[in-house]
């Protein structure tokens, strides 16, 4: 879809929610602005330089309502104006007030899209099984209280979703040959391991000579930095350990 067609589907949303309004349109980059009593906040649409819609607000307080949308619209599904609008308006609520109507979808298929797409991107299956209501609420508090540990770090929409991403390390419990934490205190720079890579291949078999040779674990090691625009902004990656190789031609020295 183009611009235009974004602005018509969010024009026609508008005129069957009462309260909220579209103040504005930039076609440049491709936004779309909102506002419901005292909220602000504007979409990026889909288009030329992203895949996913952007949501943001200059106002901290409505930032930090929206993290959840960042997380629901951070899938590789394809969502459309009006699934958008109303998982933002009913994030929104509580602040906002005012009722549901019958254009709002059920909440629990919201959450449910969450969860089924979250780590689509890498084909990993994150929710196998149901959970208990008590287990999700112990894991509701969990997110709760490392919010609470790292909050005031940065964004809180970056926050919110490292927090996430964090929980669901921690829940993996190195399955998929990932283990990783924030280093120290600091919930921006994450120590990882990889672990678990096939022996019959060369990276596999190089990384087993190197444990042996040097009485070493067969792994790699990666010093991850998350901007404070993660996670529309990706981190900055390097490898720490062992070092690599790199066939370039060319041999410098730095110091």
């Amino acid at each position: 879809m183009d611009f235009n067609s974004f602005k018509e589907d969010a024009e026609a949303w508008i005129r069957l929610n009462d309260g909220y309004e579209l103040t504005q349109t930039d076609e440049k980059d491709e936004r779309l602005y909102f506002k419901v009593k005292s909220v602000t906040f504007y979409l990026t649409c889909p288009g030329r330089e992203k895949k996913n819609w952007f949501i943001w607000s200059d106002q901290e307080d409505t930032i930090q309502m929206l993290g959840e949308v960042t997380d629901y619209l951070s899938g590789c599904k394809q969502h459309t104006v009006e699934e958008v609008l109303n998982y933002t308006k009913k994030k929104l609520q509580p602040s906002v007030g005012g009722a549901d109507d019958e254009n709002m979808e059920d909440e629990d298929e919201y959450e449910e899209d969450i969860d089924d797409n979250y780590y689509e991107d890498d084909d990993i299956d994150a929710c196998q099984g149901e959970a208990s209501a008590a287990n999700k609420v112990t894991l509701s508090d969990e997110e709760d209280e490392l919010d609470r540990q790292f909050m005031g770090q940065g964004n809180p929409v970056a926050v919110h979703r490292l927090v996430k991403d964090l929980k669901n390390m921690k829940d993996a419990n190195g399955k998929f040959g990932v283990v990783g934490e924030p280093r120290g205190d600091n919930l921006f720079i994450w120590d990882v391991k990889l672990t678990d890579f096939p022996k019959d291949t060369r990276l596999g078999k190089d990384l087993e000579n190197f444990a042996k040779q040097y009485n070493r674990e067969p792994v790699v090691y990666l010093e991850m930095k998350f901007p404070q625009e993660f996670p529309m902004h990706p981190p900055f990656v390097r490898v720490t350990r062992p070092r690599f190789k790199f066939l370039t031609g060319k041999q410098s020295s730095v110091g």
